[in-house]
């Protein structure tokens, strides 16, 4: 009974320097599981970002002991009015929100259907290729792109002592013709090996959208 007193924050709002317990309203606009590094058949979390009415962003993470709990709840594109949760620091070497929390469930966590959304806010966050090239943005955050491919590179393999790993080099180019260089990993190569090599989009101008991207400098020799 107490949960349903407490009035829906925005997330900009929402922090952890208070005692107070939070009660947000959002949309689930990615969910993915996340395995164990020493076992990649495992799955250790499920992950999400989520995102309110006003286009604040936020991460969340369920640990593995409590899917039987939350699974079914948790679809993406799905609006949840979520309480009764834990918040820690957002820190890390590559963060997908520019939030200063992330979100943790709790066993008391309380996830409640909402089919009521008044939002035009699109959950993507688009940076020029401009600003990209002049690293105008800290590169532990994420960010979304946008471009014509108008050139990509046969898939390469990589061997480290980690593993595996299926790398394709991309060049993209925006409606200003300003290019920029990208790596594709593993099975966002695949994706557009496939696409590519598919006969019905011989002719076909690709536009490819990353969610989540990350700059840096990366070189094949």
């Amino acid at each position: 009974m107490a949960s349903s007193a407490i009035t829906i924050a925005p997330l900009n709002v929402v922090n952890a320097e208070t005692d107070e317990s939070w009660k947000i309203k959002v949309k689930i606009v990615r969910l993915w599981k996340q395995t164990y590094t020493n076992n990649l058949a495992m799955v250790a979390s499920i992950d999400m970002v989520l995102m309110d009415e006003q286009g604040n962003k936020i991460q969340a993470t369920v640990k593995r002991n409590l899917f039987p709990q939350f699974e079914m709840l948790l679809l993406e594109g799905a609006v949840r009015v979520i309480s009764n949760f834990g918040l820690a620091s957002n820190t890390g070497k590559f963060l997908l929100t520019q939030h200063k929390c992330k979100i943790n469930f709790y066993r008391t966590t309380v996830v409640r259907i909402c089919t009521d959304w008044d939002s035009d806010e699109q959950q993507f966050d688009f940076m020029s290729f401009t600003d990209i090239l002049a690293q105008k943005r800290d590169p532990i955050y994420a960010f979304d792109v946008i471009g014509e491919v108008i050139w990509c590179d046969s898939t390469k393999v990589l061997s480290t002592k980690g593993g595996q790993y299926r790398i394709k080099t991309v060049h993209l180019q925006d409606t200003q013709g300003v290019k920029l260089n990208l790596a594709l990993w593993d099975n966002y190569a695949d994706q557009l090996t496939t696409f590519l090599a598919d006969e019905k989009n011989k002719d076909t101008s690709v536009i490819l959208l990353l969610e989540f991207a990350k700059s840096g400098e990366w070189g094949i020799k």
